[in-house]
């Protein structure tokens, strides 16, 4: 009957024959064991060298040396239920669909904001006189791309003033705009933004506001003076703006959906592909290893954020993303202090962790917690920088 140890309490066991290449719990921890190929003593493996085939010199290979020369879909069977798998599989499935509900989210906007696609696409109208007199809210006149042509330009005493309030200061009043003023027809348009010397302006057309009509345009005194202007002005700045940004935000996104996303479904579909699972696989036991991951994910010695940390894994685990780190590939660790103004100890602190093939972890946290990450990751350091004897 072989003799196995737990790999969390190192308790050795007799397992029965039945349980090879079988789950089941410790009975001393409670925690996950898988009886595997490479878990049975040498001693076994020499009594299977000694059989041979009927009617032949050579002996029977062992299971060891079958393992090895599985095709890789067989040996990536060896993950197949376990709980590495299960967040690979859940992380690339959220990955893909946050980016199609993204893109989704995009095309509504597009559709709620028709008017404006719509000006950007096959803007600037043209608006003669008459057009921009017989505008009103009713048949809307907001995220209308036109292009006038004036016979004269003015500098208009109107211009738009920020107030800036603070603390040390007081109030400030800025002026952030001046206007000119175009004569359209036999009326006034007020442009904002418009190039010196140009008599064509093209934009967003946008109405006054009711408070300023009913002071100016509207008042008792000023309104047969407003009445040679349009109760609107024209923004001349670049309409077309947003609309860059935003057509550019919806061509990353599909790219991030195509690429990301497409290696998201394709790991899915293929365990191996993902750079984890080939790591594990590629160790001689790689359901033992996958089985205490899980342990140490349930039950780790430090816990801070997203990572679950112990002497064995360092276990990152967010709502996209799932890696693991092996301890034995780290090189360096620094601690870092980002912002001394916390009270107390309670500095926030990351610390950065150099592991082979130039990949950096970081971790970042506050108090004792920041401290003991610091503590193991120098200990392990330590302990593999000791020379093998």
């Amino acid at each position: 009957m072989p003799i196995i140890a737990c790999s969390a309490c190192g308790k050795n066991l007799s397992v029965p024959d039945q349980f090879y290449n079988k789950r089941f719990k410790c009975p001393g921890c409670q925690s996950i064991i898988s009886f595997e190929l490479e878990a049975i003593p040498k001693n076994i493996e020499k009594n299977q060298n000694n059989k041979t085939t009927a009617g032949s010199d050579s002996p029977i290979k062992t299971n060891n040396e079958e393992k090895f020369n599985l095709p890789q879909g067989k040996l990536r069977k060896k993950l197949q239920g376990s709980w590495v798998e299960m967040e690979i599989k859940t992380k690339c499935i959220r990955t893909f669909i946050g980016f199609v509900v993204v893109l989704v989210s995009l095309i509504a906007i597009v559709g709620f904001k028709y008017r404006y696609v719509i000006n950007y696409i096959i803007g600037p109208n043209e608006m003669a006189q008459i057009e921009l007199e017989n505008l009103n809210e009713q048949k809307g006149f907001g995220n209308n791309f036109i292009l006038v042509r004036g016979k004269e330009v003015v500098l208009s005493s109107a211009h738009q003033i920020d107030i800036i309030t603070s603390k040390r200061s007081g109030s400030q009043r800025e002026a952030k705009y001046v206007y000119k003023e175009l004569l359209v027809g036999e009326k006034w348009l007020l442009v904002k933004n418009l190039d010196e010397g140009t008599l064509n302006a093209k934009g967003n057309l946008i109405p006054f506001d009711d408070d300023f009509l009913k002071y100016t345009f509207n008042h008792p005194i000023i309104g047969p003076w407003g009445k040679k202007y349009y109760p609107y002005y024209l923004d001349n700045s670049w309409y077309r703006l947003n609309g860059h940004i935003f057509l550019g935000v919806i061509i990353v996104n599909i790219l991030l959906l195509y690429f990301v996303g497409g290696e998201a479904l394709a790991i899915f579909s293929d365990i191996s592909k993902s750079p984890l699972a080939k790591k594990i696989i590629e160790t001689k036991t790689p359901r033992l290893i996958a089985d205490e991951i899980e342990n140490n994910a349930q039950n780790p010695l430090i816990s801070i954020g997203s990572w679950r940390l112990s002497q064995k894994y360092f276990i990152y685990n967010s709502f996209f993303f799932f890696d693991v780190y092996f301890p034995s590939s780290f090189l360096k660790a620094e601690k870092i202090v980002l912002d001394e103004r916390d009270w107390k100890f309670k500095k926030k602190c990351k610390i950065i962790i150099d592991v082979k093939g130039g990949e950096k972890i970081e971790i970042e946290g506050s108090g004792k917690s920041i401290d003991k990450v610091e503590k193991l990751a120098v200990d392990l350091i330590t302990q593999n920088n000791k020379p093998k004897q």
